[in-house]
């Protein structure tokens, strides 16, 4: 098991997490004054808009986005990704002739134990870069499972 403060992203998170109790109790005083989307940042407030408009959208728009973002994830993994452009070579998978959701049939489904044995070739950018944390699940169902997030 990794020693859980030998990787943490200079992060918002990490950096609260990483003050005294008696700052952060004086810090949440004058946040709490702070209107939360200003709190949450600009990022925020962008996907907020972005739900906000989308939930209107038709079926159709809706459909025609999701699959557009789905062939944004697998070209990004294909391109960056060693583990991901070996899988989807073994199985004959072209992520830029995404027509349909359905066309993910073809991909093998990923577990605990791949992401285990494969988890630094599965990575589309470097591990150590200041904005990537290492993390794990509460491990409620055996083991934790330990994984980079940005």
């Amino acid at each position: 098991m990794p020693d859980t403060a030998m990787k943490r992203a200079l992060s918002r998170k990490n950096i609260w997490t990483s003050l005294p109790p008696a700052i952060r109790r004086g810090l949440g005083f004058v946040c709490a004054a702070i209107p939360l989307p200003c709190l949450l940042g600009r990022r925020f407030r962008g996907n907020f808009r972005f739900v906000r408009q989308a939930q209107w959208w038709s079926a159709s728009r809706a459909r025609a986005y999701q699959l557009e973002q789905l062939k944004h994830i697998c070209t990004l993994a294909y391109e960056k990704s060693a583990f991901y452009r070996r899988i989807f070579k073994d199985v004959g998978f072209d992520p830029h002739r995404i027509a349909s959701v359905h066309d993910i049939r073809t991909l093998p489904t990923i577990d605990k134990r791949v992401v285990r044995e494969h988890l630094e070739e599965m990575c589309v950018g470097p591990a150590n870069h200041r904005t990537v944390d290492w993390v794990s699940t509460a491990g409620t169902s055996g083991e934790p499972l330990w994984f980079y997030i940005g």
